[in-house]
């Protein structure tokens, strides 16, 4: 009886010390994995990148295409109702919206159809910028590339990425 207990006990131990290690070894890869240049890609283009070609239908009825937005100065931000980074950077992305119109320049809010409050959202954003309502594998999201909610692009006129990252990172306009 001693010795099955003592089988037994030295297998438990074994199977823990084992289940350590490949922890231990899980928990190193990830590391190393998330650590790694280039893991990720990155959610926003780099400055000098032409706006993408597309057409889409704003929550007003109204048509936009990325060759009419390429005519101006023009922000674009892409959000989802559901994270919470999109949410907190409604306001701030509506004030430059706001700003930008007074200065002569436009914005655009996507917003991804995934959740209920969707409609809520876009309407928020509409109040002051064109607003697309658009669905999670959609032609727009595939043609900006987003890889990451929320995604903020600055274009000159002419088409082309000034800055892009986070909300605050886009330049604030002077009203003319």
């Amino acid at each position: 009886m001693t010795s099955v207990l003592l089988a037994a006990g030295t297998a438990l131990t074994a199977m823990c010390v084992l289940n350590l290690w490949l922890t231990l070894r899980l928990a190193a890869v990830v590391r190393d994995r998330l650590a790694a240049p280039g893991a990720t890609p990155p959610a926003s283009k780099p400055a000098g990148t032409a706006l993408p070609a597309f057409d889409a239908t704003t929550t007003a009825g109204r048509p936009v295409s990325g060759a009419e937005l390429s005519s101006g100065e023009v922000a674009i931000g892409m959000f989802t109702s559901t994270c919470p980074p999109c949410v907190a950077s409604l306001p701030p992305f509506r004030e430059l919206a706001a700003r930008l119109a007074a200065a002569g320049g436009r914005a655009l809010a996507v917003v991804v159809d995934d959740h209920e409050s969707a409609p809520q959202t876009a309407a928020q954003l509409a109040e002051v910028c064109d607003t697309v309502l658009v669905a999670s594998t959609g032609p727009l999201l595939q043609a900006f590339g987003i890889s990451a909610f929320p995604t903020f692009e600055h274009y000159s006129d002419g088409g082309l990425v000034v800055s892009s990252h986070t909300v605050e990172d886009l330049p604030r306009p002077v009203p003319a």
